[in-house]
């Protein structure tokens, strides 16, 4: 109860978030697409041992609305869903501490929130444009999953790590915009989404875990308000 209640207040203040940047927005956006992602691992004496570091393939979608629109720059606020995480071949040992060939998948939930300042210049109804800014996601859920194990219960290898709720990050974009109507926009865009709070951490050896290449890729329609 005290999860769904967590995801109601942070549900809650992302409405309000968006409600008051949509008061003076100038264009509303639904986006969707691709996120690719992996995790990055440190263990202090085993720094060659990779943790969930293959690329995963997710999704992620977003409204967002741009705002303090001038010839050369403009502002965007999103809120978010994005599923992050990674994958781990060749997982070797259960709870049990038998050995099995097999891989695992760890996927990590979050709503996510960002500011970004755009650099841009119009071309007739078409708008290049390169953006950066703050971002917070907040954990929303998690899971793992096991491929070609015959073990009932291969173990969670995190289950003594510390999970951090809220993670801190920028969001760096680059995309187009284009004008197809005089109330209606598209747009392509491509982002890198690197972060500075570790997802997961043993305060006891000091080993964490965090995201490491994180991209997305996707398209949008928006509404142009004026």
């Amino acid at each position: 109860m005290k999860t769904i209640l967590s995801l109601r207040k942070i549900f809650a203040l992302s409405v309000l978030f968006v409600f008051s940047l949509s008061m003076s927005a100038q264009t509303v956006r639904v986006e969707l697409g691709w996120a690719g992602s992996s995790m990055r691992y440190h263990n202090p004496k085993v720094p060659s041992i990779d943790f969930f570091g293959s690329n995963a393939n997710n999704f992620q979608c977003a409204v967002a609305v741009d705002y303090l629109n001038y010839r050369w720059f403009d502002l965007t606020s999103e809120i978010g869903y994005i599923r992050k995480g990674g994958k781990e071949k060749d997982i070797l040992t259960d709870a049990m501490g038998i050995s099995q060939k097999g891989s695992a998948r760890l996927n990590l939930d979050y709503l996510t929130l960002n500011t970004m300042f755009n650099v841009k210049y119009d071309f007739n109804g078409i708008t290049p444009y390169i953006g950066v800014g703050p971002r917070l996601d907040f954990k929303v859920g998690s899971s793992e999953s096991y491929e070609n194990l015959d073990l009932e219960n291969p173990g969670n290898p995190l289950a003594s790590f510390h999970s951090n709720a809220v993670i801190f990050g920028w969001k760096c974009a680059a995309g187009v915009r284009v004008l197809i109507s005089p109330s209606f926009q598209v747009g392509l865009h491509f982002s890198y989404l690197p972060s500075f709070t570790d997802a997961y951490r043993h305060k006891e050896t000091g080993v964490w875990l965090r995201d490491g290449k994180n991209f997305t890729l996707g398209i949008s329609l928006g509404y142009v308000i004026r």
